[in-house]
């Protein structure tokens, strides 16, 4: 064991030895460094009557120990923000601080100054089954691999499945492979401690739950999901119209209303452009990776790709439930997973 004297190990891994005394006989030992927290505000400035329009950008370099992160600067039309078409829609800073200092600028901005946290964003899809009063500590090396295959009719295997398996300590997640198979390790204790597996299909079933399942350690474990065909006959080969479509009527419309020269935009967790049905949407931003016009397709999530199929879904030569807009020219723009407050307000 390194005695009181030894500094940190040399690079290879070999004790370095003891310490060489400093000229001065000064402690040369190097002492752990805590990293300090940082939180992200955001920072504008706001017309207030009788007060002299102030600078965000002139209140943040006043500030130490601050930095800038990003810039959001307005686009394209204004003519509907708050003030009209006159008004000038303010430069958004995002700042990283100390959360002390960024509590204390809250409270002693200017009137013509907003300071908010920008907080990450959290989608409602998200899968929360359990209520976590607190964190519980977990010993090392204690936990469990559960082996599961996800399976439709027939046994057929279905990758890409979503699992997520729920212990007494925190949740385990994984995705079936090609065979419909995933290992998902959770810690807290043995097997039979499992409380719930949820399983979110990425097409043609419905997901399920299974609350206290009966599992077997060092065995695979077998999921069988059901498919949408039990609950609507002749689907996906067969056209049909979605139950909120005919509560709103809208499988009344004449087929003409298409949405032909209709710009939308749908603010989510992006949208899977791989699907038959939604080919036609080319246009994107990934706003939590800087803009990128190529991520966006990625849907982690598949609360986007849901949306943007109810309403642009395309029925022509493809078989399925038909959008309110399929001939709309749709944009999407992803905030979901790791967005924040500054990516939504960018998006907008």
């Amino acid at each position: 064991m390194a005695g009181p004297d030894t500094v940190n190990p040399a690079p290879n891994g070999q004790s370095s030895g003891p310490a060489a005394p400093a000229p001065n006989g000064a402690d040369t030992r190097v002492e752990p460094m805590a990293i300090a927290p940082t939180e992200r505000f955001m920072i504008a400035s706001r017309r207030v009557p009788g007060f002299a329009p102030a600078s965000a950008m002139d209140l943040a370099n006043a500030l130490p120990d601050v930095k800038i992160v990003r810039r959001i600067q307005p686009r394209g039309l204004t003519a509907f923000s708050a003030g009209g078409p006159s008004s000038q829609t303010p430069e958004i800073l995002v700042a990283e601080m100390d959360p002390a200092r960024g509590a204390a600028l809250q409270a002693s901005a200017p009137p013509t100054v907003v300071v908010e946290r920008d907080a990450f964003l959290r989608a409602s899809a998200d899968f929360r089954p359990f209520d976590f009063n607190g964190l519980m500590p977990i010993a090392a090396g204690v936990g469990v691999d559960v082996q599961l295959r996800v399976v439709g009719v027939g046994g057929k295997p279905l990758p890409k499945a979503t699992v997520y398996v729920y212990g007494q300590g925190f949740p385990g997640q994984g995705v079936t492979n090609e065979r419909g198979e995933v290992v998902v390790t959770v810690f807290g204790g043995p097997i039979e401690t499992i409380q719930a597996i949820y399983v979110k299909p990425s097409a043609d079933h419905w997901d399920r739950m299974l609350r206290a399942p009966a599992l077997q350690a060092g065995a695979m474990n077998t999921v069988q999901l059901r498919p949408l065909t039990e609950s609507f006959n002749g689907f996906p080969q067969s056209g049909m119209v979605g139950w909120g479509q005919r509560l709103m009527k809208l499988d009344r419309l004449d087929p003409s209303f298409t949405g032909a020269g209709v710009k939308i935009g749908i603010i989510d967790s992006g949208c899977d452009s791989a699907h038959p049905q939604l080919r036609h949407v080319t246009r994107g931003a990934d706003l939590t990776n800087g803009g990128d016009k190529t991520t966006w397709s990625n849907d982690q999530i598949g609360h986007g790709t849901h949306c943007a199929g109810i309403i642009t879904a395309a029925s022509e030569g493809v078989a399925g439930i038909r959008g309110f807009a399929p001939k709309a020219e749709v944009h999407a723009l992803k905030v979901f997973p790791r967005g924040r407050f500054s990516d939504l307000i960018d998006a907008l």
